[in-house]
């Protein structure tokens, strides 16, 4: 065993005012879809914590690095997204993590804070007996997706159309096509909309992330809902 057999990948924005949570900001503004942001993040953190899985935090824009030690913390791992297009990025992050020496690696987005830790988790176990693993988005993109070393193919990720809605279906298309044995975690949200917010703070009012920084965030932000 080369003590390397799990990885979670994570893909955060830099948290600049205007370009995080844009369609959230349309309703609540600009700088409380930042501070929304930040927290989902925090939350997301802390259940990855909870997994006791390696995690690596891959930020956009280079010169992001000092603000995402002083917001997330300093001892963690950071690495930049590298590529011109989405996913170019993810393409390029599962090759890092595989040239590591990881055996299996998932790739999570930082859109779901109350995404039970056990779905990651069981991703891992999925991953021993299937050539690849994603979890299904309400909007029609997906929240997470995992391959193991030697199931993994860039190809999957060209040619897609980030942000249409068709994510999913593209993908899964393309696994099809290969023949990957896929298992399909259960469906999740995004916190995409106004809407998804109310959603978040009604369903969590008496579950696991009713304590979290998010779920406070919003309590002590009453007009959020007005």
């Amino acid at each position: 065993m080369n003590g390397k057999e799990n990885l979670v990948i994570i893909f955060i924005k830099c948290p600049l005012v205007g370009t995080v949570k844009t369609r959230l900001s349309k309703t609540i503004g600009e700088k409380m879809a930042r501070e929304l942001y930040m927290r989902f993040v925090l939350d997301i953190i802390a259940s990855l914590e909870g997994t006791n899985i390696p995690f690596v935090i891959y930020y956009t824009i280079d010169s992001c690095e000092e603000t995402m030690v002083n917001w997330i913390g300093k001892d963690y791992r950071y690495h930049v997204q590298e590529g011109i297009d989405l996913g170019n990025r993810i393409i390029n992050s599962f090759n890092n993590a595989f040239s590591e020496g990881y055996e299996r690696v998932i790739l999570m987005a930082s859109d779901s804070p109350d995404l039970p830790p056990n779905i990651i988790k069981n991703s891992f176990e999925f991953l021993r007996l299937n050539d690849a693993v994603i979890g299904p988005a309400e909007d029609g993109g997906y929240y997470l997706v995992g391959f193991r070393k030697e199931t993994f193919t860039h190809t999957i990720f060209r040619g897609i159309e980030w942000s249409s809605g068709t994510e999913f279906r593209e993908t899964m298309n393309k696994l099809k096509e290969k023949g990957a044995s896929v298992h399909i975690l259960p469906e999740w949200y995004d916190i995409d909309r106004y809407e998804d917010l109310k959603n978040l703070y009604e369903n969590n009012k008496n579950t696991f992330f009713s304590g979290s920084k998010t779920m406070k965030f919003i309590r002590n932000n009453t007009d959020l809902f007005k």
